[in-house]
């Protein structure tokens, strides 16, 4: 068989879907509705699938966004608590000087 051969003949089964009726019965001898049937419920649970990964993909991206936003609050709260400690340290020396002042 010739690759045109086989064209024409999907050709000519998409054309008269009877056809193509007779060549699966004849193909798969008394399982053929099973099998259909069971390649339409494996086509829906991967489609199922592909629509769960979409809204995985966009729960991963919702979630990178929210870790980009906490790494930037914690920068500037680490550069906060670094002038706290600077006016701390400040406080300190004013303190000390006062308590020698006092002596």
């Amino acid at each position: 068989m010739r690759l045109e051969d086989l064209q024409e003949l999907v050709r000519l089964l998409n054309q008269h879907p009877d056809w193509a009726e007779q060549l699966r019965r004849a193909l798969f001898p008394g399982d053929g509705g099973a099998l259909a049937a069971e390649l339409r419920a494996l086509a829906a649970e991967v489609r199922a699938l592909a629509e769960a990964q979409r809204h995985t993909d966009q729960r991963l991206a919702e979630l990178a966004e929210a870790q980009r936003h906490t790494n930037q609050r914690l920068a500037e709260l680490a550069e906060a608590q670094k002038r706290t400690e600077e006016r701390l340290g400040t406080v300190e020396t004013a303190l000390a000087q006062l308590a020698e002042a006092q002596r």
